[in-house]
């Protein structure tokens, strides 16, 4: 009876362990794009590792934009803003990322007043 005790209370402290490789998870430093995929111009801000507002206008319909102007610290966290120059309103989205290498926010649909809630629609590839 004491064997199986001592099995099982080993196997409950080794799936603690999570099995997973060992040490701190390590990031790669890396470059945020915009892919604006509307008609809309954006304008893009955020703050830089030195805290300087960065702002970047994405044309509409364009492909890949760097916005970060420069690469940022792997692991660190950024908040990007982006605003949509529609017709009538100006909506408006908070991108938070995590770096870990290359990112590319895709900016895939621009709400006409009151529609998709009035966020703007993005998916996020990379990092």
């Amino acid at each position: 009876m004491i064997g199986i005790g001592v099995v099982l209370g080993l196997g409950i402290i080794l799936l603690g362990c999570g099995g997973g490789s060992s040490g701190p998870k390590t990031y790669e430093d890396g470059r945020v794009f915009v892919e604006n995929r509307t008609e809309y111009e954006l304008e893009v801000t955020f703050l830089n590792d030195a805290l300087e507002e960065i702002k970047t206008v994405v044309a509409a319909n364009m492909k890949k934009v760097e916005v970060s102007q420069g690469v940022l610290t792997g692991g660190k966290q950024y908040t990007f803003i982006v605003v949509a120059h529609a017709e009538l309103f100006t909506p408006r989205a908070e991108v938070k990322l995590e770096i870990n290498g290359p990112v590319t926010i895709q900016i895939l649909q621009v709400p006409v007043e009151g529609s998709y809630g009035g966020q703007i629609r993005y998916s996020i590839t990379g990092g």
